[in-house]
């Protein structure tokens, strides 16, 4: 893979192994998983570590509570903080500085991983509970039907054809970078036979998708805004055009579109 040696992956490598050491001396874990990059091999020297911590249910809090501490046991930690902003207390986000390293730890107990949106890999289990409770389910990744976009899509262009018309261009750029990841990278990625990403690695994985989002990716100018926020509309109909939401509604499309030719005229 591009960017990808096999030094650099040995660091990799190295800080896994010493998170495997550090963690199997905890007798509150059962295990350590590993996910993201390293399910599918798609690691390369920019790739953090998704590391999930198993827990005995009895010791889930006071994991929970040493999160921090046991990190610091891993390497030198330059900074951490965990995961309110991304609607995930259980998680805490670690930079480590030899190497200068992202690190996830989340913490959860078995049954919890019966609700999962991936397969991880197992690096180490202290007995069958985890392999059990993943035999017991199913990764299941977040798919929205087309329902779900078409009753947020209209709102979601009506507050950036607002943003347009006022003036507060940075603001307008933030909501395209929104439609994005919430409404483009998905469908794109549907039309092409994949899971529903946001736009991770979307050059790799439908590269004929780049002129589309480069048009939606428009300079920091009130004109260039508004011609992109009709291009995303177009762009969004002929999306769902295969397959039409049963809630699709055209009073929506007419109503928003004369409101961004009003705030922009």
């Amino acid at each position: 893979m591009q960017g990808k040696t096999s030094g650099e992956l040995a660091q990799h490598d190295a800080f896994l192994k010493r998170i495997a050491e550090v963690t199997a001396q905890d007798p509150r874990l059962i295990g350590l998983l590993l996910g993201g990059s390293h399910i599918n091999g798609t690691t390369d020297r920019y790739s953090d570590l998704d590391c999930v911590l198993v827990a005995q249910p009895d010791s889930y809090q006071a994991v929970l509570d040493d999160r921090r501490a046991m990190a610091e046991k891993i390497g030198p930690l330059l900074h951490a903080f965990t995961g309110e902003h991304v609607g995930e207390p259980r998680l805490i986000i670690c930079l480590y500085e030899t190497p200068t390293l992202h690190v996830d730890y989340k913490v959860v107990t078995p049954d919890a991983l019966q609700d999962r949106v991936e397969d991880p890999v197992i690096v180490w289990a202290r007995d069958e509970r985890i392999r059990d409770a993943l035999q017991r389910s199913e990764a299941r990744w977040p798919h929205r039907p087309p329902e779900w976009f078409e009753e947020r899509f209209w709102i979601w262009v009506h507050y950036g054809a607002m943003k347009i018309g006022r003036g507060e261009i940075f603001e307008a750029l933030d909501m395209f970078a929104f439609l994005r990841r919430q409404v483009f990278g998905p469908l794109l990625a549907e039309q092409a036979g994949l899971r529903q990403y946001e736009v991770r690695r979307i050059e790799q994985l439908i590269p004929e998708s780049v002129p589309l989002l480069t048009a939606l990716t428009p300079p920091p100018d009130r004109t260039a805004c508004a011609a992109a926020l009709v291009r995303a509309i177009d762009t969004y109909l002929d999306l769902t055009r295969t397959r039409v939401p049963s809630n699709r509604n055209p009073a929506a499309e007419v109503a928003v579109r004369r409101y961004l030719a009003e705030a922009t005229a």
